[in-house]
């Protein structure tokens, strides 16, 4: 009953004087023990009893499925299943070495939006563990959130540039495959004003574009492979673009007298539009070419041909008209002496 000369007093909790801190649910004995100077002890014990109250959060977690590259959203307050709020969360991943991107140092917030890269040719698996703390400031005990990150399929065939005559149908050929050897669905979008809109569905990949008309000369399209997952989990992924050209017709006018030179590499390609007046897309042109002896001459002109002068026929391959010109070859690029000057 006195204080003089209290030299020792602690708690069974923790073994100091203050038995504060986080106590498990339930009962805990906590005894407080006291000793003075000269050697006199007393002791008490209490119990404190810690009970699950209605209002804690009750957490159901899930596993998650994601695509390769794909941003996440994991809100983990979808996890309580009693309706409890103001929690909030830390998480931790365990480091997986075939997937980057995944939280390894400690992170905070009420969504995991982590953009997890799968390097391999398997799905893997990305352990998150989430520590709760509840709206009174209390730490909970920590549970688990896995997330499935599946690869994208990859193009092995990019779909090509089409130049169609008027009438005629596009042919579209596409590839892709995924590592996981689930299907594929193709989809074939063309942009439409602003947007991307989808015009064709398949398995395959290949896509014909019917009867073109020159109206659907400079449209744009590209095609999205999406592997068919498990779940509501598809991943797509997104072709190079391309365009389809349809011949606009019109008269076939052939310039004469051309001088045309080699180039730095001793060549030069001859073009229709090397020939032809106005502007055209050279898919749609047959170049003949003829050397003064009425030989046929390779478009792509070599030293040799040089000082000659060649006779050259374009036609449209979508009309057949036709027109010729003659072409002046020449070699004006004088050589180029590579001069070691630090050498004197």
């Amino acid at each position: 009953t006195d204080n003089c000369g209290v030299s020792s007093f602690t708690n069974s909790f923790n073994g100091t004087g203050m038995a504060s801190g986080n106590y498990p649910l339930g009962q805990t004995l906590v005894t407080y023990s006291a000793e003075d100077d000269a050697g006199n002890k007393a002791c008490c014990s209490i119990v404190i009893e810690v009970s699950a109250e209605a209002n804690a959060p009750v957490f159901s977690p899930a596993n998650s499925l994601s695509c390769s590259e794909q941003m996440l959203s994991v809100d983990l307050d979808a996890f309580i299943t009693n309706g409890i709020t103001g929690v909030t969360y830390s998480w931790l991943a365990v480091d997986n070495p075939n997937v980057s991107g995944e939280s390894t140092s400690a992170a905070e917030g009420n969504i995991i939006n982590d953009i997890l890269v799968n390097n391999s040719d398997a799905d893997q698996d990305v352990v998150y563990t989430v520590t709760p703390t509840d709206q009174f400031g209390c730490a909970i005990a920590p549970f688990e959130v896995t997330i499935t990150v599946t690869p994208l399929p990859e193009f092995t065939i990019q779909p090509v540039d089409l130049f169609v005559c008027p009438g005629g149908d596009g042919m579209i050929v596409s590839e892709a495959i995924v590592a996981t050897g689930v299907p594929l669905i193709y989809e074939l979008q063309q942009i439409i004003g602003a947007s991307w809109v989808t015009i064709a569905s398949n398995d395959s990949g290949d896509f014909t574009l019917f009867s073109v008309n020159v109206d659907d000369n400079g449209n744009r399209y590209r095609i999205i492979a999406i592997s068919d997952n498990p779940g509501d989990n598809d991943c797509p992924i997104i072709s190079e673009e391309f365009t389809l050209y349809v011949d606009q017709g019109g008269a076939v006018i052939c310039n004469d007298l051309i001088n045309l030179s080699l180039d730095l590499d001793c060549g030069v390609e001859l073009t229709a539009d090397m020939i032809l007046e106005g502007q055209l897309v050279n898919e749609f042109f047959a170049v003949e070419i003829l050397d003064s002896e009425g030989n046929v001459v390779d478009p792509i002109l070599t030293p040799e041909i040089a000082g000659q002068t060649l006779t050259v026929t374009v036609t449209n391959i979508c009309s057949g008209n036709s027109c010729w010109g003659q072409i002046n070859i020449e070699d004006k690029i004088p050589p180029v002496i590579e001069c070691p000057c630090d050498d004197y």
